[in-house]
């Protein structure tokens, strides 16, 4: 009985950051050598601006464990879904946010290109870092 307790508080909470599993989480597939296809899944509990932000960091994870410091959201679809449930025995509506994109890795900034500087997504740099000084 302790057990299904445990159980039934771990179901009822949002979706962590983790690798997509029974309550949401991301994936990724390699699409082209610099070019992946990230989703973050997220379950009822979850936010919109919470599986946004996961979104974003697990993009930036792939593109430091590939070898490239930046990327770009080149393609995006918000794959959210509204479905009619029951909740404590009453009927509600279930919002299931997930979203899907593209992304462009770099090995470096470019001037005409607006990338994520995937250390600082990381909060592994802070912004003062990347900016230039007015000295040099």
């Amino acid at each position: 009985m302790k057990y299904l307790l445990v159980l039934m508080f771990l179901a009822g909470c949002a979706t962590p950051y983790q690798k997509k599993g029974w309550r949401g989480g991301y994936s990724d597939t390699q699409v082209n050598i610099d070019m992946f296809e990230v989703s973050f899944e997220g379950n009822a509990y979850t936010k919109a601006p919470v599986v946004y932000e996961y979104l974003r960091k697990r993009c930036a994870e792939v593109a430091l464990e590939n070898g490239y410091t930046h990327f770009v959201m080149i393609d995006g679809k918000d794959e959210s879904e509204v479905k009619l449930g029951a909740v404590n025995g009453q009927l509600t509506t279930i919002n299931k946010v997930s979203n899907r994109v593209v992304i462009k890795l770099l090995k470096e900034p470019s001037p005409d290109i607006i990338a994520y500087d995937a250390a600082m997504v990381l909060g592994k740099r802070a912004r003062s870092d990347k900016l230039p000084s007015w000295n040099d």
